[in-house]
């Protein structure tokens, strides 16, 4: 959720709920604790009262960079014994599994 929110800005939680797939329900319980946590905010929205919105906070921004650099370390250590040929044969596999999805 929080990636979708940072690369859209604030959503509306039946916006993240079509994006992400899952249902209405399951963005309330997550956004209830992302709440909790204050790495989100229910904001109404500038353009419509009516509507709340889902915002990053600060902290929400810093746990998201934090977790990106967590999966970048991963990836490095994963496939830093892999040659340049093996990673393009890979994101080559990787690209066609897609095209059939």
């Amino acid at each position: 959720m929080l990636k979708h929110i940072s690369e859209k800005g604030a959503m509306k939680a039946s916006d993240l709920s079509k994006l992400m797939e899952v249902s209405a329900s399951h963005i309330t319980a997550v956004t209830d604790a992302l709440v909790e946590k204050d790495y989100i905010t229910r904001q109404r929205s500038n353009s419509d009262r009516r509507i709340v919105e889902l915002a990053l906070t600060t902290k929400g921004e810093e746990m998201l960079d934090f977790y990106n650099q967590k999966k970048l370390e991963y990836f490095q250590e994963t496939f830093k014994s892999f040659s340049e040929d093996e990673i393009n044969q890979l994101i080559r596999l990787f690209e066609k599994i897609l095209k059939k999805g």
